[in-house]
C-alpha cells in the first residue's frame, strides 16, 4: 500500500487551502496559530489535551492505586468533559454504546478493576507502546477514537487523535493509499501518524514559524470536514485521469519549480 504524499496533489490541495482560509479570516494564511480563523477552528485540541492531561493528572498515580479504582475515575474525568469532541463520550445512543463504556461497568461492579488499571498505568508510565495499544483494544475494543485518544493524552507530540473516516477522504486528496477505517491496530496507527509526519514536512517547506504534528492533523482534517463539504476542493480530475507514466512526466517537469522542488525533495527524503 502506497503512503506517499502526491506532491502535485499536495500543492494544489494546500492552494486551495490557503484561498479557503483566506476567504474566512480575511488575511493571509501565514501559519495555524497566527491566523484567526484556523486559530479558532483547530486550536481546541490544544486545549483539549490540557484539560484532559489536566484531569488525568497521570504523573501522580502510583502503583498502589492499581486496584483502588482512582485510575479508573480519573481516566473517565479525562474523557467526560464538555469541551471533548474528540470522542463521542456522551451517551446519546445508551450508557452501554459509550466507547468507554467498560471504564464505568469496572466502576460499578467492581470486575476488571485490576486488569483495566494496569493497562492504564503502563500506557501512561511505561515505554512498551506497541503492546499497551494491544491492551487497551482488549479493554475497549477496536474503536480507533477512544483508543487514539488515550495516546494522544500521553504524548500529543507523538500521537494524534483519529476519526477514520474523514481522514480516509483526505488521505485520498492527497494521492495516499491508506485506510484506517475498521483497521485498528498498532502497525495501522503508527502508518496514520506516518502520514500526517509526512504531511508536516512539507508544510514545513512552506509555512515559515513552526508547524506541529497536530497542525499536519488540522490541515489534513479541514479538507475533509471543512473544504469538502463546502464545494472547496480543487479541481484535479484531469491529472487523476492521467495515467501513472503521464503524472510523472508532469511532475518531472515541475521539479525544477522553485517551491516544488523542495516538496520532491521533502518527499523523497520522507522515503
Amino acid at each position: 500500500m502506497n503512503h506517499l504524499i502526491d506532491p502535485y496533489l499536495f500543492e494544489q490541495q494546500y492552494a486551495a487551502f490557503r484561498k479557503y482560509v483566506y476567504e474566512k479570516s480575511g488575511m493571509p494564511f501565514g501559519s495555524f496559530k497566527h491566523n484567526h480563523y484556523t486559530r479558532d477552528e483547530e486550536g481546541y485540541k490544544y486545549s483539549i489535551h490540557l484539560k484532559g492531561t489536566d484531569a488525568l493528572a497521570f504523573q501522580a498515580w502510583k502503583k498502589s492505586d492499581i486496584g483502588t479504582g482512582d485510575i479508573v475515575d480519573a481516566t473517565i474525568s479525562a474523557i467526560e468533559f464538555d469541551e471533548n469532541n474528540l470522542v463521542q463520550w456522551q451517551a446519546r445512543f445508551g450508557e452501554a454504546a459509550r466507547p468507554h463504556h467498560p471504564l464505568h461497568e469496572a466502576k460499578n461492579t467492581g470486575t476488571k478493576i485490576k486488569e483495566i488499571e494496569t493497562s492504564l498505568w503502563e500506557l501512561f508510565h511505561e515505554d512498551k507502546d506497541a503492546q499497551s495499544f494491544e491492551n487497551i483494544v482488549t479493554i475497549f475494543g477496536k474503536k480507533y477514537p477512544i483508543v487514539a485518544y488515550l495516546f494522544f493524552l500521553k504524548d500529543s507530540s507523538r500521537y494524534l487523535p483519529i476519526a477514520p473516516t474523514y481522514f480516509d477522504r483526505s488521505f485520498g486528496y492527497l494521492g495516499v493509499e491508506f485506510k484506517t477505517a475498521y483497521k485498528c491496530s498498532w502497525e495501522n496507527y503508527i502508518g496514520f501518524i506516518s502520514v500526517i509526519s509526512g504531511v508536516k514536512a512539507l508544510l514545513s517547506e512552506v509555512i515559515s514559524s513552526e508547524v506541529t504534528l497536530l497542525d499536519a492533523h488540522s490541515f489534513v482534517w479541514m479538507l475533509s470536514n471543512q473544504m469538502e463539504e463546502e464545494g472547496k476542493l480543487p479541481d484535479v480530475s484531469e491529472y487523476l485521469s492521467l495515467s501513472e507514466t503521464e503524472r510523472k512526466t508532469l511532475v518531472n517537469a515541475r521539479i525544477g519549480q522553485g517551491q516544488f522542488r523542495k516538496w520532491i525533495t521533502t518527499v523523497r527524503l520522507i522515503i
